[in-house]
C-alpha cells in the first residue's frame, strides 16, 4: 500500500489481519495454528511474536488506528515476560514449552531477519510512537553481536539502527481530517513514525528533537521526500 497509494492492498491487509488474530491469538498470547493441538505443539515462536508485532506497527501506520499500536505493545510487554531468561537471553521458544531448554538466542540471520534484529526495529518504532519497551527488552534497541567474533552486521541490524537514528515523525493533530490522515499513512514505513499528537496542526520531529511545522499534506511529504534523500 505504501509503494503504490492503492488502497486495495490496505483493504486486503485489513481483511486477513483480523481474522488471523482471532484465529491465532489467546489474548496477549500466541499460537502457531488454530487446530486444538497440545500447546507445546501450536506455541508461537518468539521469530512468530516479532512478526505479528511487525505487521500490527504497519497495520497502525497505514491505518492510523491505536488499537493495533495498543496490541503490537501488549504482544512486547508478552514477549518480554516470556522469552527472556534470567540471563537476559532471548530465547526462540518458551521454556515451559519445551522438552529440552537450549542456550540459544537468533542474534543474526545472513539470508532472511532475525528474531532479534525484527524486535530490535519493533521497539525502535514502538519508541518512536511514544510507547517506550518493557525492561527486559530495552536492552536490544542497542545490542548488537560483538564486531570481533561478527565482523559483518546483518541487514535486518542495519535497519533498526538507521531507523532509531534517522527516523521522522509525522505528528498529527487528534481530529486530523481525512486528507491528513491518508498522506500520513502512505508514507515510508521504514523512514516514518506516525502519531497523533495533542497540538492544533500538524508537525514534524526530527531525530534531535526539532519540530517543523507542516502547512499541507503535499509540504509534509515534500519535506518528507528531502529529508530522505
Amino acid at each position: 500500500f505504501t509503494g503504490t497509494g492503492d488502497a486495495k492492498w490496505r483493504e486486503k491487509a485489513i481483511a486477513l489481519a483480523g481474522p488471523a488474530r482471532q484465529a491465532l491469538s489467546k489474548g496477549t498470547t500466541l499460537a502457531e495454528q488454530s487446530s486444538g493441538q497440545p500447546a507445546n505443539l501450536t506455541d508461537a515462536r518468539a521469530f512468530t511474536y516479532a512478526l505479528a508485532i511487525q505487521a500490527a506497527l504497519d497495520l497502525a501506520e497505514v491505518t492510523m488506528d491505536e488499537n493495533w499500536r495498543l496490541w503490537a505493545g501488549d504482544l512486547c510487554s508478552t514477549m518480554s515476560e516470556l522469552f527472556i531468561d534470567e540471563k537476559g537471553r532471548m530465547l526462540e521458544a518458551r521454556p515451559l514449552s519445551t522438552l529440552l531448554t537450549l542456550p540459544l538466542e537468533d542474534r543474526i540471520m545472513l539470508f532472511d531477519d532475525s528474531t532479534a534484529g525484527l524486535m530490535r526495529m519493533n521497539i525502535a518504532r514502538l519508541q518512536a510512537l511514544g510507547h517506550p519497551p518493557p525492561p527486559t527488552l530495552a536492552p536490544w534497541l542497542t545490542s548488537l553481536p560483538k564486531i570481533e567474533e561478527f565482523p559483518v552486521v546483518f541487514t535486518d541490524s542495519i535497519l533498526s539502527t538507521s531507523f532509531a537514528r534517522s527516523r521522522m515523525i509525522v505528528e498529527l493533530p487528534e481530529k486530523a481530517s481525512p486528507e491528513w490522515q491518508e498522506a500520513a499513512c502512505k508514507l515510508p514505513l521504514d523512514r516514518v513514525a506516525r502519531r497523533f499528537g495533542k497540538g492544533t496542526t500538524a508537525k514534524l520531529v526530527a531525530p534531535d528533537g526539532t519540530e517543523t511545522p507542516s502547512s499541507t499534506p503535499e509540504a509534509m511529504v515534500q519535506t518528507i521526500s528531502t529529508a530522505a534523500n
